[in-house]
């Protein structure tokens, strides 16, 4: 656990200096550029970078609570710093579109298109360079806090390289009778880019709101949970179960209560329990890399009903 927190601290370091690199190039060349597509540019890394600064903090203090109380409300943080910036950048996209809108509304403005160029150039370097090492990182401690930026940069060096093919082309065409269209290229190509954008903040939104309300996952999740559930359970000890699960923070809570047969529950020892939870166990995680589980073990199913999940009998 401590090597994947502090993998994770290190793919946030890694995109805080990014971010700080990468909105310090845009502003100052969208100042001599007078670019507003390289402006959003700046703008999305400085959003990223105070982002990115705050999961490290968050990251930091629940790595330091150790008791039961902190760790709780610790495993919220995640999603919860994914949907502010979902949120934030779903805002900004919509604030650049009408900007844009009005800019080719009053005729254009004019760039200047070679330092444009060189702009894009090194930020397409930098974000694809950021965006292999963080998807190496994601895969090495199971991180979505690292595999929504390491996302985030592959995104922006993508785009990144969009620029540079349609800003080369403007530069070309500075001297032909299309010049006249010219200043309309950087705020179509910011309504382009806000288009291509928008729904990746939207997606992110979605995918992390029900992981703070605890919403559950869909009926196929669940017919698959079951599945393995009784596939593996001792037929000779469990007479029923009941299965429920849901999102706590970034995990899969999947809480099962497993109904021993009469006969068997006074022979039934606490080692022999956690030998079934540790079985279980094993094998709903070879397929659910991020779970929490709880397995009780009843003899009377009143309990079931008094659980605050939802529960799918099986």
């Amino acid at each position: 656990m401590s090597r994947n927190i502090t993998i994770e601290e290190q793919g946030i370091r890694l995109s805080i200096l990014g971010n700080l690199f990468m909105a310090a190039l845009g502003l100052c060349f969208a100042s001599l550029s007078h670019s507003e597509m390289i402006l959003l540019d700046g703008v999305f890394s400085l959003i990223n970078l105070v982002i990115a600064y705050l999961s490290l903090k968050i990251l930091r203090r629940s790595k330091q609570s150790n008791d039961y109380y902190n760790s709780i409300p610790s495993i919220y943080f995640e999603p919860l710093i994914n949907l502010v910036k979902g949120v934030i950048l779903t805002i900004v996209c919509l604030l650049a579109f009408g900007s844009s809108v009005i800019i080719i509304l009053n005729g254009g403005h004019a760039i200047s298109t070679g330092k444009a160029i060189w702009y894009a150039l090194l930020a397409t370097l930098v974000c694809m360079t950021i965006a292999l090492k963080q998807r190496k990182r994601a895969k090495a401690c199971n991180s979505s806090l690292i595999e929504v930026d390491a996302k985030s940069w592959f995104i922006d060096g993508l785009l990144s390289g969009v620029v540079v093919l349609v800003f080369t082309i403007v530069f070309f065409l500075q001297n032909t009778t299309l010049a006249i269209f010219l200043p309309y290229a950087d705020p179509i190509l910011v309504i382009f880019l806000c288009l291509i954008v928008a729904p990746i903040p939207v997606e992110i939104v979605k995918e992390n709101w029900p992981k703070l309300v605890g919403e559950k996952y869909d009926v196929q999740l669940e017919y698959k949970i079951i599945d393995i559930i009784d596939k593996h359970i001792p037929k000779t000890t469990i007479q029923d179960y009941y299965v429920s699960h849901g999102y706590l923070g970034d995990k899969l809570y999947v809480q099962c209560h497993l109904l021993v047969i009469e006969e068997i529950s006074q022979k039934l020892s606490l080692a022999e329990q956690d030998k079934i939870r540790a079985f279980l166990y094993q094998k709903l995680r070879d397929d659910f890399p991020s779970l929490a589980i709880d397995i009780n073990f009843i003899c009377d199913p009143i309990w079931v009903e008094r659980r605050i999940l939802h529960v799918s009998k099986a």
